[in-house]
């Protein structure tokens, strides 16, 4: 399995069951842009947190599955370019009450070491402790 991937083990958003982290995800307010080829939407959705082996987004009334691919696009710091990634979602969570909002996890797929060097400094902007 690659690294952030998942596996059970304790509990999760409205007590589901969890998934194993290899990675600690860093809690953020944050903005991303998810493009899902197969369903052919790019969405702007809420980063509620992430770590070099994946993330927590929230996505408004998307249909998306387990194992379904999508790039998530980030904006960097003193950069015009921004960082892409590849991501396969790994769980949806139910919609919100009232609401077609859903939290979705996503495990990057690091296919350029580039790429993930630049979440490393991303993530040490987030929280320089680490």
């Amino acid at each position: 399995m690659a690294a952030g991937s998942s596996r059970a083990g304790g509990q999760g958003p409205a007590g589901t069951q969890s998934r194993f982290r290899a990675h600690a995800r860093q809690a953020v307010r944050a903005r991303a842009l998810v493009t899902y080829a197969q369903g052919g939407w790019v969405q702007d959705v809420a980063l509620e947190n992430i770590g070099l082996g994946g993330a927590c987004l929230v996505v408004d009334a998307a249909q998306v599955a387990p194992r379904d691919s999508v790039m998530i696009s980030l904006a960097r710091a003193g950069s015009v370019t921004p960082l892409l990634l590849a991501a396969r979602v790994v769980w949806v969570g139910p919609a919100s009450s009232g609401s077609l909002r859903r939290s979705v996890g996503v495990a990057f797929e690091h296919g350029n070491p580039d790429a993930a060097f630049a979440l490393y400094q991303m993530l040490l902007a987030y929280d320089p402790s680490a």
